[in-house]
């Protein structure tokens, strides 16, 4: 088998040149011919040439055969039971349980240190809406519980960011542009409310991409996140905001969406753990459905294990959303198992060595010795084939530009307050035939059943999370965008599949090249997050020596005095 995946290549367009090229692609005639000849180049070709077969059920929404079975009270307690080293959320519980401190102290470092960072030149803009008197009063609840002896979960007062993508009661929801939401969120998203109601400290909403339509994080509207490694470098997106806060410490996880690579791109640059569930696995309800067959919630999180309390805090069936009815019920007994795994006795890893090495030469060599690292570990590593990669790439490209420029049509005059890049970008997707669209989905039912066959005989499919470093905020994209398609196509070459196929996937930080953080990916059958926890812990132990002596240059310990 040929390894076929592509780049798409174009020039990248700042200042005049964006304004220019998007205003030629918004008019009738000349845009729609300007449209085709960008399709042409995307390299549609695989879509409309490969046979296709009928409307059958993708693997993202068969149904687990046990999906009927009853769901148990879930212990998050047994799911955060370890070391201070492995869980932040722990030392939170710990230190309010010990009365060291308390969720009203918490709440007050937060606020102060998110203004500070703001104050910064440049700016951290991590958050986009505070609202300190919903965080104390918060807070003094919290405190009160944990006082009385009776908090509602290891979660109780533990800081939590959210994404500007979904709902948080009190918040607007912007999803980073000017052209949505001028009121506040009247109730919490499904996700939120379920941290909620656990007693999470939601302090705020996260910056991201607008309109979650790029990779690295930029954001004109609100301000650009940057990177807690390096101030000079972006988050990555479009979680970008969620990424940051999450590495510097702010807070032990945040909220992400993920339609196509955007809590694991954060999570490889800045460092940090970022799980995308599968499809299903944590509501929607209430998040904006920017690409709904590909978005997906989940966390990131400075540990494994930290990430593994986010996702089952949020996890589980919600009988508003159809898809999540398939999911089997969670395990917090067998994920608990799974976290404290030393060894990978029994474990193989598949890696088409191919795809892995499509990267730049020195993460490539870093993720290679984080394979070696298992190995010693007890892994066993096999080559495997994963075939139509340059088909999923195209599929997608096709399906979130057609879901994209579904949702962005709802906006009516208000497209004209999208941001060029953004608007650039919905004018291509407009010209993209239905016969694609629908060719697009029915190759989805090949993928999966190409992806199930590469997975047999292998526990997780591996590769690295990102081809490269996080890239520098450049000062030319920062008054009006940046397009840059050749550059996003290359960073989401290996995160896209899992979101066709709605298959787990979770990036661990391994190393650092030229200080800057370096994840490797693990991608999985669905429903099998458990397994991905139980690798992803040894590997993070496996690496904590190359990674332990790296710290942020801006990082944040709320439980200091």
């Amino acid at each position: 088998m040929t390894y076929d995946l592509k780049v798409q290549r174009t020039p990248r367009l700042v200042g005049r040149g964006l304004r220019i090229a998007m205003e030629a692609l918004e008019r009738e005639r000349i845009g729609a011919v300007l449209q085709r000849g960008i399709l042409l180049g995307a390299g549609l070709e695989p879509l409309r040439e490969r046979p296709t077969k009928g409307l059958v059920t993708p693997l993202w929404m068969a149904p687990d055969e046990r999906a009927l079975l009853p769901q148990r009270p879930l212990d998050l307690g047994r799911v955060a039971a370890s070391g201070e080293a492995t869980s932040g959320v722990g030392s939170y519980a710990r230190a309010y349980g010990e009365g060291r401190t308390t969720p009203t102290a918490v709440a007050e470092r937060f606020l102060a240190t998110a203004a500070d960072l703001d104050r910064r030149t440049p700016a951290l803009r991590w958050f986009v809406s505070l609202d300190a008197d919903d965080v104390r009063a918060q807070a003094r609840e919290s405190t009160l519980r944990w006082a009385a002896g009776r908090p509602l979960s290891v979660l109780d007062g533990v800081p939590v960011p959210v994404k500007d993508e979904v709902d948080q009661r009190g918040h607007r929801t912007t999803a980073g542009t000017r052209a949505l939401a001028t009121t506040p969120a009247a109730a919490d998203s499904a996700p939120v409310a379920r941290l909620r109601a656990l007693g999470a400290l939601l302090v705020g909403k996260t910056n991201m991409h607008e309109l979650g339509a790029g990779a690295t994080g930029l954001n004109i509207p609100w301000g650009t996140a940057r990177n807690p490694w390096d101030v000079r470098y972006h988050t990555g997106g479009s979680s970008s905001g969620s990424g940051g806060a999450a590495a510097s410490g702010l807070a032990p996880f945040a909220l992400g969406c993920d339609g196509g690579g955007s809590i694991r791109i954060p999570a490889s640059f800045c460092g940090v753990v970022g799980l995308k569930p599968t499809y299903g696995r944590v509501p929607k309800v209430g998040a904006v459905p920017l690409a709904p067959s590909l978005q997906h919630v989940g966390p990131l999180a400075r540990t494994v294990r930290d990430t593994a309390i986010g996702y089952v805090a949020m996890a589980g069936r919600d009988a508003r959303e159809l898809h999540t009815l398939a999911q089997p019920p969670l395990d917090d007994e067998e994920l608990a198992a799974q976290l404290s795994r030393t060894r990978l006795d029994g474990v193989t890893l598949g890696i088409y060595p191919a795809w892995f090495e499509d990267a730049d030469a020195a993460v490539v060599a870093r993720c290679r010795e984080a394979l070696l690292a298992c190995e010693r570990r007890g892994a066993k590593l096999r080559d495997v084939e994963v075939p139509d990669l340059e088909l999923a790439r195209v599929a997608h490209i096709v399906l979130i530009a057609a879901e994209s420029r579904a949702f962005v049509d709802t906006l009516g005059d208000r497209c004209a307050q999208l941001g060029f890049d953004v608007r650039l970008g919905l004018a291509v997707g407009k010209a993209i035939p239905p016969e694609d669209v629908l060719a697009a989905h029915r190759h989805r039912v090949r993928l999966g059943e190409s992806w199930l066959r590469a997975m047999d005989g292998v526990d997780a499919i591996v590769t690295p999370t990102m081809p490269q470093t996080a890239p520098l905020v450049r000062d030319d994209s920062l008054e009006c965008g940046e397009v840059d398609a050749e550059g996003v196509s290359r960073m989401l070459r290996f995160t896209v599949l899992a979101n066709l196929l709605g298959t787990p996937a979770v990036s661990v930080p391994v190393g650092f090249v030229g200080g800057l953080p370096v994840g490797l990916q693990l991608q999985g059958r669905p429903w099998d997050e458990a397994r991905l926890f139980g690798i992803a812990a040894v590997l993070e132990d496996a690496c904590r020596e190359p990674t332990s002596a790296w710290k942020p240059a801006v990082g944040v310990d709320l439980l200091a005095d």
